[in-house]
């Protein structure tokens, strides 16, 4: 690629997007931010193969005088997508374009129609009254045209894994096969048997895509007729992936269910609770913030400290006071220095009331590297706050 990209990956920004007629340009490297949730090299993969349709203008645009636009997404994966010639309403910068096949854009279910059709990059797939119960999607990540299919279970996703390998055995129940899963259905027992990568998606009630996860190595190895309908089967597959936490799956459901709407359902959580809790704030923030901008620079947020324990307490803390029941606010100290910012739910500067602060900085006393030695984690916070021009009230 030569000259300077066009669109650089700041993480999961759905608001970082760019049209142009030369979609290559825009792509560039692995992603650095630590708010990210794609897996190194993705970027760069798609960078080198064009999507679907993504041709050189055709005969009818040249005629017309138009060159074909693209429009490029940054959210839990990078979407691109064609920008329809004729006036109408843009395509949003979602994680996940919904538009008719006419390319229009339309924010959910069509009042009066059954189904309505959702375009995931280029890969068209139905959401109507037959997907009732989905809350699973599969689409290869070497192909987004190539749907892989629902399923109503995810057993085994996201329970411990041993050892470092990342490797799972997940009982996808109720699914109704497609594209390349499809193919691997009929080759079981044998090599062929491997779908390859995908992206592994958890639908929200409506259908729509709440986060997602990359999932390597997909391979068929069992086939077993479904209970919970006629025409679904029940596949047990191997796949790679080590972002799917666990205790992820009930927080997913509290999403789901629209019940992630009180302070403080973090507080009982074990350690391993709450780091599952940020996991599904991060990969759900954009689908529950909805395109809802910034709040205006200015503003007093309030903290409250007493149930800060420790870093993740802290980071459960901090996205609550910003964003509300659920709302993630950094889960790592770099995370937390990228949303101040902007464009994670507040816009900066603002006034950050921390209320048991005395609590917090008595826990908050782990011992952190830098530069010039080492500092407490509860100084490095305080440190960040100010280098970013938060002023923060101690309470």
């Amino acid at each position: 690629m030569n000259g300077k990209p066009l669109l650089t990956c700041t993480g999961d920004r759905t608001g970082d997007s760019v049209t142009t007629p030369d979609w290559r340009a825009a792509v560039t490297a692995p992603c650095p931010s630590p708010n990210c949730s794609l897996p190194t090299g993705v970027i760069a993969r798609l960078g080198d193969r064009a999507p679907r349709g993504s041709g050189a203008a055709q005969p009818d645009d040249l005629r017309r005088g138009q060159r074909p636009q693209w429009k490029i997404t940054l959210g839990s994966r990078l979407t691109i997508a064609k920008v329809a010639d004729r006036p109408g309403p843009p395509i949003p910068p979602c994680s996940r374009a919904l538009v008719e096949a006419d390319g229009r854009h339309q924010s959910g279910r069509l009042r009066g129609a059954d189904r309505i059709g959702v375009l995931m990059g280029s890969a068209m797939r139905t959401v109507g009254q037959d997907n009732q119960g989905q809350k699973y999607a599969l689409t290869s990540d070497e192909d987004d045209a190539d749907f892989w299919g629902f399923a109503q279970g995810a057993d085994g996703l996201f329970t411990p894994l041993s050892g470092d390998e990342g490797t799972r055995q997940v009982h996808l129940a109720g699914c109704f096969p497609q594209g390349g899963l499809l193919k691997s259905v009929d080759l079981v027992g044998t090599r062929r048997a491997m779908a390859g990568n995908a992206w592994f998606e958890i639908l929200g009630a409506d259908g729509a895509t709440m986060g997602s996860y990359f999932v390597g190595g997909v391979t068929v190895v069992d086939v077993q007729p479904s209970a919970h309908g006629a025409g679904l089967i029940d596949l047990t597959v191997t796949l790679w992936c080590e972002n799917a936490l666990p205790g992820a799956d009930g927080i997913w459901d509290l999403v789901r269910a629209g019940r992630m709407n009180r302070t403080g359902m973090w507080h009982e959580l074990d350690p391993e609770g709450k780091r599952a809790w940020l996991s599904v704030a991060l990969w759900s923030h954009q689908y529950r913030r909805q395109g809802k901008p910034d709040v205006a620079a200015g503003q007093m947020f309030t903290l409250n400290g007493r149930h800060v324990v420790d870093e993740d307490s802290f980071y459960c803390a901090m996205g609550e006071a910003i964003n509300g029941p659920g709302g993630y606010f950094g889960w790592n100290l770099d995370a937390l220095d990228d949303c101040l910012t902007g464009r994670w739910g507040a816009a900066p500067p603002f006034t950050l009331q921390w209320e048991s602060s005395d609590e917090a900085r008595a826990r908050l006393t782990e011992r952190v590297p830098t530069r010039d030695g080492e500092a407490s984690l509860f100084d490095l916070i305080a440190e960040i706050f100010e280098r970013r021009g938060i002023c923060v009230v101690l309470r």
